[in-house]
């Protein structure tokens, strides 16, 4: 399984990355458990952004008590360019109500 040189740097180099990445991904829920907890947030998800298939997007809302949660109907990652005028109501109606 790690017979050569480039196959054992790229199993190091994955196993680097996880490791990275965890303490990465610990500073951002750390910050949104103290910093923007209190902040007023608009969190706006595709409903088939992968990111939502894996819960993140309530994971966030729970984390944050002045959050506002959207799941888009029907789009993806960029559910601005699938529905421009929906996201555009959203951010109207959130703004004003945030004033």
């Amino acid at each position: 399984m790690f017979d050569t040189k480039e196959r054992r740097n790229r199993s190091t180099m994955l196993l680097h990355e996880l490791v990275v990445q965890e303490a990465l991904l610990q500073k951002i829920q750390k910050t949104f458990e103290t910093t923007f907890n209190s902040t007023p947030t608009l969190l706006i998800y595709g409903e088939k952004d992968s990111l939502n298939k894996l819960g993140i997007p309530l994971r966030i809302e729970a984390m944050m008590k002045n959050a506002e949660l959207h799941i888009i109907k029907g789009v993806e990652h960029f559910p601005h360019e699938g529905t421009p005028e929906e996201i555009s109501n959203i951010i109207r109606n959130w703004i004003s109500s945030n004033n």
